[in-house]
């Protein structure tokens, strides 16, 4: 069926169940559905162009990821704040959840950050701040790793718990989309404007 967000969506992400999925809009809201029936659920009204929006592992709460620097967070039964904000700073493009919930990954302008998801405290310094612009970021399914893409044409891995850079640069020709873990953690796909996946 059709979702009619009222305004441009950025994106859009399933509950782990499969039973919602959030809709992040360019008007400030996002907006929750009922998969099987498409009908509306809870709004959140972010205030800032919303660039993504994802569940936790419990479907109980859900962030989105704002146009001005921060993640908000909420309850999505009522639609109410559920935790602190986490700033990043700058323009948030993309941000998750570590797999048990507990962490969120941001990635903007400028920097990559980690921050604790109950408390909204940033863990560590920012990472992956050479480039203008990173794009993507995600863990890896056991929590320990992140990895970045980037408009410095490189993706990268890095320590959750540090910070630290783990191995060398994979380098494309343009900017890195997007970079993802296989199942088990150890093989990472990129996706480039230069046209090639790896």
């Amino acid at each position: 069926s059709h979702l009619h967000h009222g305004a441009g969506v950025n994106r859009a992400a399933f509950s782990r169940d499969s039973t919602r999925l959030v809709t992040a809009g360019k008007d400030g809201k996002a907006r929750v559905w009922a998969c099987e029936t498409g009908q509306p659920g809870a709004t959140f009204d972010h205030g800032a162009d919303v660039r993504c929006a994802q569940f936790d592992v419990t479907g109980a709460v859900a962030l989105t990821a704002g146009a001005d620097g921060v993640v908000k967070q909420w309850d999505t039964a009522t639609g109410r704040a559920a935790r602190p904000d986490v700033k990043h700073g700058k323009d948030v493009l993309w941000a998750a959840y570590s797999p048990d919930g507990d962490r969120l990954v941001t990635a903007g302008t400028g920097m990559a950050k980690l921050g604790n998801a109950k408390t909204g405290e940033p863990l560590g310094p920012p990472f992956h701040a050479g480039a203008d612009v990173v794009l993507y970021a995600e863990f890896s399914p056991d929590g320990t790793k992140v990895v970045t893409g980037s408009d410095d044409n490189t993706a990268r891995v890095w320590d959750a718990a540090t910070g630290d850079p783990l191995g060398q640069p994979m380098r494309h020709d343009a900017t890195v989309n997007k970079a993802v873990f296989d199942p088990t953690g150890r093989i990472v796909l990129t996706s480039s404007s230069d046209g090639a996946a790896r």
